[in-house]
């Protein structure tokens, strides 16, 4: 039973990443047609697949593989996102695209945190 539990917290954190992603692309596009720039879908569309894809591994996946994919994926968002916040500050975003960028470095640290943590007798 507390496999699951971990599971579905996991499947939720990699759905509010997604969700939070979602968000800032629209806020950005929202920015680019207003100042009439062009907007980037290529790499919205990857970063929002992947987090999604991953909500669905984290609840169909075996322990151990389960284990193993959330933490490389955690690390590898929380670095993502951690460059995404640094960029956000050096260039003085709005503080609504800081806060986003914040909640996704604690949501991707979490998966990690949570993955990492995972019952020894279990993975």
């Amino acid at each position: 039973m507390e496999n699951l539990v971990l599971k579905i917290k996991l499947a939720v954190l990699w759905i509010f990443l997604a969700v939070a992603w979602l968000t800032w692309f629209v806020t950005l596009l929202y920015d680019q047609i207003i100042s009439g720039e062009v907007a980037e879908t290529e790499v919205a569309s990857i970063v929002l697949v992947v987090p999604l894809i991953m909500a669905f591994l984290s609840l169909t996946l075996k322990d151990l593989a389960n284990r193993r994919a959330n933490i490389i994926m955690g690390i590898f968002f929380t670095g993502l996102m951690v460059l995404a916040l640094a960029g956000s500050l050096a260039t003085f975003r709005p503080v609504n695209e800081i806060l986003l960028e914040a909640s996704k470095v604690v949501v991707s640290a979490l998966i990690t945190w949570y993955a990492y943590k995972w019952p020894k007798g279990e993975a």
